[in-house]
């Protein structure tokens, strides 16, 4: 009797240190909770262009990409569109920037995983088409990057 016991003293001994250790060297995390991105409206500075980002899970258009309208004012405020299009990213960009005159869009992050995909950084140009699209990696040197904050989700760079 007393021998099992001891054995089962052991055994949760063994369990409690394994756990422990198990605490002592995980690395620190923060847990993330993400809303549904929601349609937004971005307008430029100087009020003369504004981009409607549709996300990907937005029932009313049934669409699987996310998708980008740029409008310009005209001269009386009338909004004209100028492009619409699929965007790169799965679900929809974090944040969006338009240049004065939607000379330039650009769009940062994945909505649900900032900093940890090859759309980090995406710049549309004037007619809609990508002029360029760039992951942490093609930004920041292993040693910059791995002094970002994290989160379970995330690499927070901005």
């Amino acid at each position: 009797m007393e021998r099992r016991s001891a054995v089962r003293s052991l055994g949760l001994a063994t369990w409690l240190v394994a756990l422990g250790l198990g605490i002592a060297v995980s690395l620190p995390v923060a847990g993330d909770k993400w809303a549904l991105p929601e349609r937004t409206q971005v307008v430029s500075r100087d009020g003369g262009s504004r981009l409607t980002i549709v996300p990907a899970r937005d029932f009313e258009i049934g669409e699987s990409a996310p998708l980008g309208a740029l409008e310009r004012k005209g001269a009386e405020g009338e909004w004209t569109l100028v492009w619409i299009r699929a965007l790169a990213n799965r679900e929809a960009p974090l944040e969006a920037v338009v240049a004065d005159g939607g000379r330039f869009v650009v769009m940062l992050d994945e909505h649900g995983m900032a900093g940890s995909g090859e759309n980090d950084l995406v710049l549309y140009g004037a007619d809609g088409r990508v002029v360029g699209q760039r992951s942490l990696a093609d930004l920041f040197s292993n040693e910059e990057i791995a002094a970002f904050p994290r989160t379970v989700s995330s690499t927070w760079w901005r």
